[in-house]
């Protein structure tokens, strides 16, 4: 329900299949309801490593072209409003607590309520989900820029459905394993192979609080 009350949300605001929603923010269960949001709505997903500079949050919004960010504290809210100077194609900077918006001034900041009215209905979301192509590119994963700028693998729905469906071949899951969270979910590992395999697994996750 969560997942499809952001993916109306996005939809309010005007996206569409193959736009990009940004996510930047801590391993945390808002992060995966976001992420599943985008995917549920058509629109490509994509990651930011926390603590990143201006600048580099600045590459990555325009080379993604993305149109949402949403993001979480005070302090990256701050970065990522000074980013989105010049970059022309986002619409919309949302924090994922209202409180963290308090005192800054910018058109492009929209309350995080947005993302928490109706949900989508079930019919609607078989409709939009059917539409997609295995195809298309279901996520953006940046590389981390240490040997020049951040490069994009452009990741499909048929890459990450590949991968998840060879799982069985070398690990056994059950329902009642446990799997403990907590790489940033802006890298790949952890995006595919622990958030996307264990709900194709079945089993939860516990997030870790801190390092």
């Amino acid at each position: 329900t969560r997942s499809a009350q952001v993916a109306a949300g996005l939809i309010e605001l005007g996206l569409t299949s193959g736009d990009c929603v940004a996510i930047l923010g801590p391993t945390r269960p808002e992060w995966a309801f976001f992420d599943i949001g985008a995917q549920l709505c058509g629109c490509v997903s994509m990651g930011i490593y926390p603590k990143q500079s201006a600048d580099q949050v600045q590459y990555l919004l325009k080379h993604s072209e993305a149109k949402v960010v949403l993001v979480e504290s005070q302090k990256e809210l701050d970065v990522v409003l000074a980013a989105a100077e010049g970059v022309e194609t986002l619409e919309a900077v949302i924090p994922w607590n209202a409180a963290d918006a308090e005192g800054r001034e910018s058109p492009l900041l929209r309350d995080p309520a947005v993302l928490a009215g109706d949900p989508l209905d079930d019919d609607r979301l078989a409709a939009m989900t059917e539409a997609v192509d295995p195809a298309d590119t279901a996520i953006f994963v940046y590389t981390s820029g240490t040997t020049g700028p951040p490069k994009c693998a452009m990741i499909t729905h048929t890459n990450i459905l590949t991968v998840l469906g060879r799982q069985d071949h070398f690990l056994e899951f059950y329902e009642d394993d446990l799997c403990l969270s907590f790489l940033p979910m802006a890298h790949v590992a952890e995006r595919i192979l622990a958030f996307y395999g264990r709900i194709a697994s079945g089993f939860p996750t516990a997030y870790a609080s801190s390092i």
